[in-house]
């Protein structure tokens, strides 16, 4: 592929790379049986029809680490014919053909080790080709059910990065990941991780669902009086240990100094989370209303873990986005303070977001004290109520406000003054007018009198 892209030039290389990932999307979206046999067609080496499976899952790997190879002499070489973002559509491409891969297989799990080793080993400055590692990681993780350690990992170098919410709180380092760094962290790592958290609660709500559906008599043993104990406390463990990782990597994530771009969808995460929990504590419910199990071990450490790992980082999150990311009005030339559209949508979903997770954190607390009370087991034990819910008044934001009316108010009295010396200037000056012309109407009497009485002297004569 080296050889042809020197060729044709490297414009024309990126064309043709564009025109042949789309029709690998075309092929997978339409015909996704016949991906191999495209593949055997377009490639210069053309094999025959392959017959089993195993021949269309080989087939498919080796196509695979063909793109593999492309995606390291790209990052190797800055002077190849593909840059950074053309890297990421191969990624993409990558990622395209491994959903044809069998979960458990060899060749899936070396791609997803070749993946882990490229985000460890290899530091990535582009957007673009990070976001497009990481889906294909998480991905992968997600196929082949390998646990939470690299959430739980890539979160606490996020946290490390971004910093934490207090600001004379120093994070350990931690350098799990070289494609996340501080220019990285956050927002693009940062929202693939949430999206993928996202998809992982999917994924135990849905496993939530099945555990409830077997809490029937019709899953009993009649001779027993008990549920089947294998399939129900196999379901139970897993689900506890990913809602275990979940939380853990939600602690990290709690405590990282947010940028607004990522503030919604945050708490949107942090509400599923505690709504997954909240429909793994109604399950325990149901199993000593129908009397047929008990609380696992498993079940009781979560608890704990959610009551001292991630309740108070979550409130403390809540005070941090209030304090920080609060509406600054934008003074126009007039004097007045006007919201920007952006910031005023932004605080409406934050009136929105931060109250529905407040209400099901409170939710996920009430269903616990009921099954405390139902298991004998106190499960509130470390559990704090915080500040954060109760009524709080601003001090600052007060003080801002009385100082603001009164600097109006002094304004206003100021004016009402400069008017009233104004209209009593307006007034003595109007006063003046008519006096001086009573004096000159008193003048002129008092020359008609005199020459009244110097005429009547004359006739007298």
């Amino acid at each position: 592929m080296e050889a042809i892209c020197m060729r044709i030039g490297k414009s024309v290389a990126v064309v043709c790379l564009d025109g042949f990932c789309q029709l690998i999307n075309g092929v997978c979206t339409r015909y996704p049986e016949k991906l191999v046999q495209f593949l055997g067609c377009s490639s210069s080496h053309a094999v025959a029809s392959v017959a089993t499976v195993a021949d269309v899952q080989h087939d498919l790997h080796q196509h695979i680490k063909k793109l593999q190879k492309v995606v390291v002499a790209t990052l190797s070489d800055a002077e190849g014919p593909f840059r950074s973002r053309d890297a990421a559509m191969v990624v993409s491409l990558m990622l395209t053909m491994s959903q044809r891969l069998q979960q458990d297989s060899m060749e899936l799990q070396q791609v997803l080790g070749w993946c882990q080793k490229l985000c460890m080993e290899q530091s990535v400055d582009d957007h673009s080709l990070v976001k497009a590692l990481v889906k294909l990681l998480f991905t992968l993780t997600l196929q082949l059910k390998s646990g939470t350690s690299v959430m739980r990992k890539m979160s606490g170098d996020i946290h490390y990065h971004l910093g934490d919410v207090e600001e004379d709180v120093e994070v350990a380092e931690q350098c799990n990941y070289a494609v996340v760094s501080p220019t990285t962290a956050s927002p693009t790592v940062m929202v693939s991780l949430i999206g993928h958290l996202d998809r992982v609660l999917d994924d135990i709500d849905w496993m939530v669902n099945q555990m409830k559906s077997r809490v029937c008599p019709l899953d009993l043993s009649a001779a027993e009086g008990v549920r089947a104990p294998e399939v129900q406390d196999t379901l139970e463990n897993a689900v506890c240990v990913r809602l275990a990782g979940t939380v853990l990597s939600l602690h990290h994530l709690s405590q990282s100094a947010v940028v607004c771009v990522v503030t919604d969808p945050l708490l949107k995460v942090l509400t599923h989370v505690y709504i997954s929990l909240c429909a793994a504590v109604k399950y325990f419910l149901a199993v000593y209303n129908q009397h047929v199990g008990e609380l696992s071990g498993q079940f009781e450490k979560l608890v704990k873990l959610t009551a001292t790992r991630l309740q108070p980082q979550v409130y403390s999150l809540i005070t941090y986005i209030q304090s920080t990311q609060g509406p600054e009005p934008i003074v126009t030339k007039k004097g007045k303070g006007k919201k920007a559209p952006a910031v005023r949508g932004r605080v409406l979903r934050e009136t929105k977001t931060v109250p529905n997770l407040i209400y099901h954190i409170e939710q996920y607390e009430k269903f616990l004290i009921q099954l405390s009370t139902k298991s004998k087991v106190n499960l509130m034990e470390n559990f704090k109520r915080s500040t954060s819910r109760d009524f709080r008044i601003n001090t600052a934001a007060l003080e801002q406000a009385l100082n603001g009316q009164q600097d109006s108010d002094d304004e206003q009295l100021n004016d009402a003054e400069k008017e009233n010396s104004a209209m009593e200037t307006q007034h003595d000056g109007s006063s003046q007018e008519p006096e001086t012309k009573k004096t000159n109407s008193k003048r002129g009497i008092a020359r008609s009198d005199q020459s009244m009485v110097s005429s009547s002297k004359k006739a007298k004569v």
